[in-house]
């Protein structure tokens, strides 16, 4: 299965899974005029996380819209929750429920680390502040990250960090 962002059918980026062994073309989007972006597929092929915007504009102009999820063989698409005022990243996946997710402002970085249960919808902050790049290794249910933050979450010890550097999260 292929997924990708295209405008199939109008003038709207929309999220499409193509399937090799059958040739169906499916649209995951909710419809509606906004273009989707950062379609990111799960370990098992069952679903994709996407974000959305209502409008891109030149240099930092864009309205964010959504954060939705859509089951790859077709079907209903739903959001996962409303996103205004900064944009979000996929990271990747942990397992086939959980996606590493973060904020990115386009005046201060990208921050707020965590991961995203697509079922429950319960959030679990890895590190709050600013982040430079996120390694996930799906599967094993950790994640490195080199950051310039200050304050770490949801580690066995609390710690502040001093300085930049490369930190490893375990899930467990």
């Amino acid at each position: 299965t292929l997924v990708f962002i295209g405008a199939q059918e109008g003038e709207f980026a929309r999220p499409y899974a193509y399937h090799l062994d059958t040739g169906e073309l499916h649209d995951l989007s909710l419809g509606g005029e906004v273009h989707y972006y950062n379609p990111k597929l799960s370990p098992d092929d069952e679903f994709i996380v996407v974000a959305s915007a209502n409008q891109f504009g030149t240099g930092a102009g864009y309205d964010m819209d959504a954060y939705s999820i859509a089951r790859v063989s077709g079907g209903e698409a739903s959001r996962l929750f409303e996103v205004y005022g900064i944009d979000l990243k996929t990271w990747g996946w942990l397992d086939n429920q959980t996606v590493v997710i973060s904020g990115v402002d386009i005046m201060a970085g990208t921050r707020n680390l965590r991961t995203l249960d697509i079922f429950s919808g319960k959030e679990r902050t890895i590190v709050k502040d600013y982040i430079v790049d996120v390694a996930v290794a799906t599967g094993e249910g950790s994640v490195m990250f080199t950051s310039i933050m200050e304050e770490l979450l949801d580690f066995s010890t609390p710690e502040t960090i001093a300085e930049s550097g490369l930190y490893h999260w375990d899930r467990q």
